[in-house]
């Protein structure tokens, strides 16, 4: 009898431990609609639903935050620890890439300054940024569709706006294999 329940919990396990958890991750950033929601499903159940809605008096100036934060005096202490807190981030980046497999990854992008040189050369630009990060992506995840990337150009008026609509999974085991690792990398280096 004890055999009996032993095996069936080991199986139960066994299947936890392979089954997915499926991330859906719809973000939109333009003039109008600032908002990102997120999706976890496990078994094609939501088990977690969160939108963030930023509206425009939360709105970030870049230019002032960066400023803000070069002017800081700690920024030259500070940038030597961050080294290795940033190698340690980076491996930890590709350890969970190389388990995670894109289901979808659609990213969609309108610019415009008005200019059309400009607007060209600049359109030219993202093209390269977004491919460098699928490129780089691609190196370590697995793709079950090849990505759809697109860049529209607006000659006509000075626009943003950039859609990334993802899905990605990764199973129960490999998660907890990941958090492990971060844990343990995260805690030798502070030693």
């Amino acid at each position: 009898m004890i055999w009996i329940v032993s095996i069936c919990l080991g199986a139960l396990v066994v299947i936890f431990l392979a089954s997915r958890l499926y991330i859906d991750i719809k973000g939109v950033y333009s003039t109008e609609q600032h908002d990102i929601v997120i999706k976890a499903y496990f078994y094609k159940v939501c088990l977690y639903k969160k939108t963030i809605i930023m509206t425009n008096d939360q709105h970030v100036d870049l230019e002032q935050l960066l400023t803000a934060w070069l002017n800081t005096p700690q920024l030259k202490n500070s940038s030597r620890i961050s080294i290795g807190k940033i190698n340690i981030m980076k491996r930890s980046f590709i350890d969970i890439l190389q388990r995670v497999r894109f289901k979808k990854w659609d990213w969609y992008t309108q610019f415009g300054l008005r200019e059309a040189d400009v607007t060209g050369f600049a359109v030219g630009g993202i093209w390269a940024i977004k491919y460098m990060i699928v490129g780089y992506m691609s190196q370590f995840a697995q793709f079950s569709k090849h990505p759809h990337i697109a860049v529209v150009p607006q000659y006509d008026r000075t626009y943003l706006s950039t859609q990334l609509n993802c899905m990605f999974s990764m199973t129960m085991g490999q998660i907890m294999y990941s958090v492990y690792l971060l844990l343990r990398r995260s805690s030798t280096h502070t030693q």
